[in-house]
């Protein structure tokens, strides 16, 4: 309806994203991520990293390189039937990634995982981040 302003309400919530149970906290990690990494994202996009997972929800990637680094954005998403996400089991694989067994750095979380013949895994709780460094 029209507010005494001239202005209308739709009685719907705008930004609805927020509504949902931990995006809110989900939304400002993200946010904080993107920030660190400003000039890795603003390097051009690269093909060639690709996972598959034991959920009903897909872990997207995001690969870049910058000042001789790949950087893997990956983070675990939702759908209609889990719109609060669902912890999953991902395995991504790297194309052209150097064989044999390779350290990936998984930044920010004090880890690492090793990469065989560009194949490594993870998990991923509901909407989860992980960031991802392969040496070149």
């Amino acid at each position: 309806g029209q507010n005494p302003d001239g202005s209308f309400t739709t009685g719907l919530i705008e930004d609805g994203v927020f509504a949902e149970p931990g995006m809110p906290d989900a939304m400002k990690a993200l946010h904080e991520k993107i920030n660190q990494y400003g000039q890795v994202l603003m390097s051009p996009d690269i093909q060639g990293a690709t996972q598959v997972n034991d959920g009903e929800v897909s872990v997207t990637l995001l690969t870049k390189i910058h000042n001789g680094n790949r950087y893997i954005f990956a983070m675990g998403d939702g759908n209609a039937g889990y719109r609060e996400g669902q912890t999953v089991n991902a395995t991504i694989e790297i194309a052209e990634a150097p064989s044999g067994s390779v350290n990936v750095i998984v930044d920010g979380e004090n880890r690492s995982l090793v990469m065989i013949n560009g194949v490594f895994e993870d998990v991923f709780d509901p909407y989860e981040l992980h960031v991802y460094i392969i040496g070149q």
